[in-house]
């Protein structure tokens, strides 16, 4: 894919994703993401522990932005075409 085209691409679509969401900002937890991507919590903390994965920890609580997470997940996506 052509990059200059694929980084337009990218642009629409995180514009579509954010205009979408009701409140961007708003804090996901392992469980919220665990059952977005129908998987399991322990495999769900393998993903918060990656050097990718933009989540933060608030105690021993593991949180991540809607936002932060929505990117993350539709460049994964975006990687794989």
């Amino acid at each position: 894919m052509n990059d200059s085209f694929s980084e337009e691409l990218k642009k629409e679509l995180v514009k579509q994703a954010v205009k979408s969401l009701e409140d961007p900002f708003k804090m996901l937890t392992v469980k919220d993401v665990a059952k977005d991507l129908y998987m399991g919590e322990n495999k769900t903390n393998e993903i918060f522990n990656r050097a990718d994965f933009p989540s933060v920890n608030i105690g021993k609580t593991r949180k991540i932005q809607k936002i932060a997470y929505i990117l993350w997940k539709m460049e994964k996506r975006i990687d794989a075409i």
